[in-house]
């Protein structure tokens, strides 16, 4: 199987930035931030961890489900992570931005001005299953990121809802933590209702500037 390390290398150097190596991490410039790829297989799926540093002690974590045995599994991992948060580390840590795929804008958290990059949303459906997320996802992530009454210099966003059969599953987090108030406020939001699976996943990353 290819080394997750070997791809992510690839991945990273073809958004045009210069990388240096050190054990299992990738430095783009030479530099921190560092990301580093490790793969864990299971019988028909496995997941992929994705984990950024960003200075001593703070450390992001993204994880992706792969579906599929083997490479199949990892490609699937993959496409996963390229579609939910690829583009927002690059955007926000690298200055590569690709508009199509990720959105900025200046906001106020606890008194201080930050960045917020957005990534797109990640859809993932079952046959036959044709949804869109709630047009106020963005703003809903926003307003709870500005009543926040204290602030990180990195704050890491990740909400998920899953619907299975009518079923739904919510999770929030700020910074891999449990995050209440945008827990609350997912599950006000208007989903679709289908009998069949499906799920958003949004990634953001809030910075002071």
């Amino acid at each position: 199987m290819i080394d997750p390390a070997e791809t992510l290398l690839e991945l990273i150097t073809s958004h045009g930035l210069e990388c240096a190596t050190e054990d299992e991490w990738v430095l783009p410039y030479g530099e921190l931030p560092a990301i580093r790829a490790s793969w864990y297989p299971q019988e028909t799926l496995g997941r992929l961890s994705i984990d950024v540093l960003v200075e001593a002690g703070v450390l992001i974590n993204e994880s992706f489900a792969g579906l599929g045995e083997g490479e199949k599994g990892l490609a699937d991992a993959w496409a996963n992570f390229m579609r939910n948060s690829l583009h927002v580390f690059l955007s926000a840590f690298w200055d590569q931005t690709d508009e199509e795929q990720v959105q900025r804008a200046d906001i106020t958290v606890a008194g201080q001005p930050h960045r917020l990059y957005l990534g797109n949303i990640g859809v993932r459906t079952s046959a036959g299953v044709d949804v869109s997320p709630p047009p106020m996802l963005f703003d809903l992530i926003q307003r709870t990121l500005e009543q926040q009454t204290s602030a990180s210099r990195v704050t890491a966003c990740r909400v998920l809802y899953v619907n299975v059969k009518g079923e739904p599953t919510y999770e929030a987090l700020l910074n891999n933590q449990p995050w209440p108030q945008a827990l609350e406020a997912l599950q006000q939001a208007q989903w679709p209702e289908t009998e069949g699976f499906y799920s958003f996943r949004h990634f953001a990353l809030c910075i002071a500037q």
